[in-house]
């Protein structure tokens, strides 16, 4: 089936991982906690539980989840998040990979691909769910305190 109303649960499915996602990363959750309960998560987040659903099943398949069958949903992993400094001259951007690229990057659906061009014409590829960007200055002042 394809039609606005599908491509817009999925695109609530994607934001609700998004969102959990960078909860895990962030550090609200850590590894071993529980999750709340799937009708919890989708009031928390506006959405029907069953989207809820799909995004829990999609942070499952990244690592980041695990189920025990009558315990619940658990923190399994916390992924690192890395920092990229961009020089002057250098570029970055964000896109959502397609099909044919997505697993070639190792990221899941909904997850965008952070594209960075360095000056010297060097393109290098990360996922931008767990990659901060900064500006050379800023790191500068970061390295003097």
């Amino acid at each position: 089936m394809t039609g606005g109303r599908d491509t817009g649960k999925l695109i609530q499915h994607w934001h609700a991982a998004n969102r959990l996602r960078e909860e895990i990363v962030k550090g609200g959750l850590t590894s071993g906690d529980k999750l709340e309960g799937e009708n919890s998560l989708a009031e928390r987040y506006r959405v029907a539980r069953g989207t809820i659903r799909r995004a829990l099943d999609m942070l499952r398949e990244e690592g980041l989840l695990v189920s025990r069958h009558g315990h619940g949903t658990f923190v399994a992993s916390v992924p690192v998040v890395r920092t990229v400094t961009l020089r002057p001259g250098d570029s970055a951007r964000a896109s959502l990979p397609d099909d044919d690229e997505r697993p070639r990057r190792g990221l899941s659906p909904g997850v965008p691909l952070l594209i960075v061009t360095r000056a010297d014409g060097v393109v290098e590829y990360y996922d931008g769910s767990l990659t901060d960007v900064q500006a050379a200055a800023a790191a500068a002042m970061l390295d003097t305190r």
